[in-house]
């Protein structure tokens, strides 16, 4: 409990919430999807959609990216072929199946030891339940006389005892089972959800002539982009490559007031 009770205390306040909005350019179409803005870039071979999201995010930006085969011949396309960077030049990191999958196996490490240790407690407490202490104490004083002599005396005794009810031991392990059971069901359906989620995301896949193909796209903001982004909006430009055709689109990273 103490270490969960630190961990507690250790959340920093609300983190600031950024929103990233596409920016479209010369040549590129503009569209509205739900309520969010797409862009579309055409070249001679290829076509990529990106979708911004109407969620925000305090660190993690999520956009859905379809690469369109307008070519003849089939290409490949994957995050190898996606980068991005600010204006500047400096690069921001791309997400990977493979960084997320070693990032969810860490997170589930973690949630694992959490969960057992929490089972753990439940267990303990519920073994302890069917015992019970009683304390009692009594005082006797005693009077007389012997020949024409008083006497006064005085005595004092204390004790315990312990006390075992199965029935109410049988009631508190039964729903400590329960707690448990849910808590590892709700873990499990929580690794599900984000396994399920990575699986959305754009890995290395071939497209077909006349077809597409299109997933999600993770990239943490450094801190150092969302401190400015604070204070400004702040421009970062995605690279795409497909079919020997280069898209760029210029995203504006704001933070929500």
């Amino acid at each position: 409990m103490m270490i969960f009770a630190a961990l507690v205390l250790a959340v920093p306040a609300q983190a600031a919430q950024f929103v990233l909005r596409p920016i479209p350019s010369e040549g590129q179409e503009v569209a509205m999807d739900a309520g969010v803005a797409a862009i579309q870039s055409n070249r001679a071979q290829s076509a990529i959609r990106i979708r911004g999201s109407d969620e925000t995010f305090s660190k993690r930006a999520t956009l859905q990216i379809v690469a369109m085969n307008v070519d003849e011949k089939p290409f490949n396309f994957g995050t190898e072929n996606i980068s991005a960077s600010l204006a500047s030049g400096e690069a921001i990191q791309v997400l990977t199946v493979a960084d997320l999958q070693r990032e969810q196996r860490r997170r589930m490490a973690w949630a694992a030891l959490a969960a057992g240790l929490a089972a753990a407690g439940n267990n303990i407490q519920a073994a302890n339940a069917g015992y019970s202490n009683s304390y009692g104490s009594f005082n006797t004083n005693t009077y007389g006389q012997i020949g024409s002599t008083p006497f006064y005396g005085n005595s004092f005794t204390s004790g315990s005892v312990t006390t075992y009810n199965p029935g109410q031991a049988y009631v508190a392990q039964s729903l400590a089972n329960q707690q448990n059971d849910q808590m590892f069901a709700n873990l499990a359906n929580q690794n599900a959800a984000r396994l399920q989620e990575i699986k959305e995301v754009i890995a290395t896949t071939t497209v077909a002539p006349g077809g597409a193909y299109g997933g999600l796209l993770h990239f943490d903001i450094p801190s150092k982009i969302r401190n400015q982004a604070k204070k400004a909006p702040v421009r970062i430009q995605l690279s795409f490559q497909a079919a020997g055709d280069t898209h760029q689109v210029q995203m504006e990273l704001a933070k929500v007031k």
